[in-house]
């Protein structure tokens, strides 16, 4: 692996780690139906804000 990888890595599993107490605990609170539907248009709008910012992104790399 290249040394980017090796930057990223410890960043993603934190990240990682945090996403999934952050679900847990979201999950205590509300119920499980409404918290799929979150997580959905949570995913949608990432997709549709990546879909808009790789051009831009590109741009400066």
């Amino acid at each position: 692996m290249n040394e980017r990888v090796w930057t990223w890595l410890p960043a993603l599993a934190i990240v990682s780690v945090a996403g999934s107490w952050a679900g847990r605990s979201l999950l205590q609170r509300i119920p499980q139906e409404r918290f799929r539907t979150w997580v959905l248009l949570l995913c949608i709008g990432l997709y549709l804000l990546g879909c808009q910012a790789w051009p831009l992104l590109l741009a400066v790399v």
